[in-house]
């Protein structure tokens, strides 16, 4: 995404995956969201959503099962927004030190 001085204030990548061969998975090839970044002046104008869909589309062209990504816990505003898009949480990462 471009601001009006041709500046990129907004990006994502997005990538093909797949899951493990084992059998104790169901194998799926999916898109997965490695990067989404909006600068904080683009943020509230709707670019994440916009960058989304746009990775939502590509892997619909690209016949893949389905988009994932990874949010951090200390990401509410992300996590309130994918969220809002309909992503599910799948499972979670604990951690002890």
């Amino acid at each position: 995404h471009q601001n009006q001085d041709a500046q990129i204030d907004a990006f994502c990548h997005v990538t093909t995956a797949q899951t493990s061969p084992s059998p104790l998975f169901i194998a799926h090839r999916f898109a997965y969201l490695t990067t989404l970044y909006v600068a904080p002046e683009a943020r509230r104008h709707h670019v994440a959503t916009q960058l989304l869909s746009s990775a939502k589309q590509w892997q619909q062209t690209q016949a893949l099962d389905y988009l994932e990504l990874t949010v951090l816990g200390n990401n509410p505003a992300a996590l309130a927004l994918y969220q809002m898009l309909g992503y599910t949480t799948q499972n979670q990462t604990l951690r002890a030190n």
